[in-house]
């Protein structure tokens, strides 16, 4: 099962497995998003808090990919994330973006994208996070529409 590398996909690929094509198609989209993209892990884990997904941030917080301390912070208030942001700059701006962009994508721009430049990310890995979290955004919410959900945190 292909779908088992992706941690928040768990919960989506019985419903999705009725629709082999989709589920495929779904696979290889989160796969090609994934390569190369080492902040996939922070990504899915703040769309997932942002979105209020617990069964997703737990799946992501699972695998083992990110810190024990950034999951604390993400499990904590927006001051407890500030100062780990504090000691994590690139992380910091990449928070930052998918922050605006889960919780007000209107309002996203052009002026998000320079400090993830300064830090060094070239233009296919920004819109790769841009991507990813977009993707990961519609998994939270189709899996709380479904009920798939586990509350605790």
């Amino acid at each position: 099962a292909d779908w088992l590398a992706h941690p928040g996909l768990s919960g989506l690929a019985p419903l999705l497995a009725v629709h082999e094509t989709l589920l495929s198609s779904q696979h290889q989209l989160l796969t090609r998003l994934r390569v190369n993209q080492p902040f996939a892990s922070l990504v899915a884990l703040m769309t997932a808090r942002i979105n209020g997904s617990a069964s997703c941030f737990n799946a992501w917080a699972e695998s083992g990919s990110v810190s024990p301390q950034l999951v604390d912070a993400l499990r904590n208030d927006d001051r407890a994330l500030e100062s780990w942001a504090q000691n994590h700059p690139a992380e910091r701006s990449i928070l930052q973006a998918v922050q605006l962009l889960t919780r007000a994508p209107d309002r996203f721009s052009a002026a998000q994208l320079t400090p993830l430049a300064e830090h060094g990310l070239s233009h296919a890995q920004i819109i790769d996070i841009l991507a990813w979290s977009g993707a990961c955004g519609w998994m939270n919410r189709l899996k709380i529409a479904l009920g798939i959900v586990r509350q605790q945190t």
